[in-house]
């Protein structure tokens, strides 16, 4: 307990010279962040008012294919995806419109669109609309295909069942723990309370132990969101639980999606701090830690 109450104490530190200042390198909070200007140079930015309309902003529609206008400004990247995972979605050059087409079936669609600075800043923006299947695009009845035969083959032609075990996982990591443990702050209760963050965009852990790292952390996961995106929930939408939100409108103020509660926990005073790390710490045994591919930036 007195290691991860000193490893806490520690780490309390370490937010405090990020988040507060950090006259050692010349950077204040709003330069650590990259947003604005001013010392330490070569900081990172976040496009700001950006947002994505679906077909104008209409509420529904009875074609896949439609059209959204974007708009990010200091924006010169954009990705786009039918999913908040933006799972195999690559960048392209940021334009202000773009067709676009629907995931398959008919109810509710939602657009979600990353938006990245040229110097890596990103910001989220998404849209709904609900897609209803038009007409002509149910099958006429001489179109229907013929049903599948499905009469079992003879006795003596039955194949027989394959019994080879799957093969073993040869990496020993476990997808689905990590898929649990997306956006957590874990404590490696067995050593000495080392602490790790599960970034949720590639479910790799990555070490909080160094100033150097927890800086180079806070700054490459940090997701950049306007002040009314930030100020519109008390519970926040999945594809932000368990990421850290900077506030583009407001010095780069910092938040974290708790995963537990899906609510923002500020980020600025040491207080704050040691209450994210003490209460919302979540412990780990050594055995589970090591089913987590550690990432390294």
């Amino acid at each position: 307990m007195k290691n991860k109450t000193a490893l806490i104490k520690s780490m309390i530190m370490v937010i405090a010279i990020l988040l507060i200042a950090v006259p050692v390198i010349g950077l204040t909070y709003k330069a650590a962040f990259g947003y604005g200007g001013g010392g330490g140079g070569g900081g990172i930015t976040y496009p700001s008012s950006a947002s994505v309309s679906i077909n104008s902003g209409a509420a529904s529609t009875n074609a896949r294919e439609v059209t959204l206008a974007l708009s990010a400004s200091n924006a010169t990247l954009m990705a786009i995806s039918n999913t908040s995972s933006f799972s195999g979605v690559s960048y392209e050059t940021y334009t202000t419109s773009k067709a676009w087409t629907l995931s398959d079936g008919a109810g509710e669609k939602t657009v979600y669109v990353k938006f990245r600075s040229s110097t890596g800043g990103e910001t989220e923006a998404s849209d709904m609309i609900t897609y209803t299947i038009s007409a002509d695009e149910t099958p006429a009845d001489d179109e229907v295909p013929p049903a599948e035969d499905t009469t079992p083959p003879p006795a003596d032609e039955a194949p027989a069942e394959d019994t080879t075990p799957p093969p073993a996982d040869e990496t020993g990591y476990d997808e689905a723990l990590a898929r649990r443990l997306a956006g957590w702050i874990l404590l490696q209760v067995e050593s000495r309370g080392e602490a790790y963050y599960v970034y949720p965009g590639d479910l790799m852990r990555y070490y909080l132990g160094r100033p150097a790292d927890a800086f180079r952390i806070m700054q490459h996961f940090g997701l950049g969101a306007t002040h009314e995106f930030i100020t519109s929930y008390t519970t926040y939408p999945s594809y932000v639980i368990g990421k850290i939100l900077i506030d583009v409108d407001d010095w780069g103020k910092a938040y974290y999606i708790y995963p537990g509660d899906a609510k923002a926990y500020y980020l600025g005073r040491p207080a704050d701090a040691f209450r994210i790390m003490s209460d919302l710490g979540l412990g780990i045994t050594n055995a589970n830690l090591e089913k987590i591919e550690a990432g390294s930036l």
